[in-house]
């Protein structure tokens, strides 16, 4: 897991030069920081929505519950005058969703008979082999981890421009992102109860689920790269462009150097 979200930072690394605004240390202590609220916040709000309404409450609120621990550590940070760039919100975003990810997964190999996630629709623990087992972790790597560090990724950088735009005017849109991310994370978990006792439903869902995580990276990456520097113009991997530019190279002879100030692109 640790070495998948690496391999993510590091891709949005390379397209907005992450590295220049803040170090792999500060990176490390969000996701650290906010590995400690998972277990401290979130676990616990999960923990109290099931023992009042169920499995079903649970997933119902997890969005509120779940992004709301992960926003902890960023708006933390953002309150204290520090990393307000919306190039470091997006990276500080991605670290709080990599802390979770990881820690949820950690908890659930431990916890979990299967080494997966809870049994949204009940009944019988599958015998437990190897192969589940593994199988389950690897399934939760790339089709359910991954919507932790989008869905707060997505957040971040639509709240994070809101503010670097507007100042306190953009309060409204940052948390209208902030808000539709919740309960887009709520929908996503709570389709995991539909269709119980009905294995193509089932199976269906989870496709669909495959699929929304395809779609949440394209909305990221619609949103992160509107911050892309002007260094970079040219140089992003494709899609990465802030489209008003378009889809276009930069001659080598014509790109700033890489001394000179980088401002953020107006508009993207």
């Amino acid at each position: 897991m640790a070495l998948v979200c690496w391999a993510f930072y590091g891709f949005v690394d390379r397209q907005l030069a992450l590295r220049d605004l803040i170090g792999l240390r500060q990176v490390v202590a969000v996701a650290v920081a906010t590995a400690g609220a998972t277990f401290l916040v979130g676990m616990n709000l999960n923990n109290l929505t099931g023992s009042i309404g169920g499995i079903s409450l649970s997933a119902n609120l997890v969005g509120l519950t779940e992004e709301t621990a992960k926003l902890l550590v960023p708006i933390a940070l953002f309150l204290l005058g520090t990393y307000r760039n919306p190039r470091v919100g997006v990276a500080i975003g991605l670290a709080s969703g990599f802390g979770f990810a990881i820690a949820e997964t950690t908890l659930y190999a431990y916890q979990m008979a299967a080494a997966s996630g809870p049994a949204f629709c009940g009944g019988e623990t599958p015998a437990v082999t190897t192969t589940s087992v593994i199988a389950a972790q690897v399934a939760r790597i790339f089709g359910v981890s991954p919507f932790h560090w989008l869905f707060t990724g997505i957040a971040v950088a639509i709240a994070w421009r809101a503010w670097h735009l507007y100042g306190r005017k953009g309060t409204p849109a940052a948390l209208g992102g902030i808000l539709l991310v919740m309960v887009v994370h709520s929908l996503n978990d709570t389709s995991a109860t539909l269709g119980c006792g009905e294995p193509t439903a089932q199976l269906l869902l989870a496709n669909l689920r495959y699929i929304l995580v395809i779609v949440m990276y394209l909305v990221f990456k619609a949103w992160a790269r509107k911050h892309t520097p002007p260094q970079m113009i040219g140089a992003v991997s494709t899609g990465w462009t802030p489209k008003h530019l378009g889809e276009q190279s930069v001659p080598a002879a014509d790109a700033p150097a890489d001394d000179s100030p980088a401002r953020e692109p107006a508009d993207g």
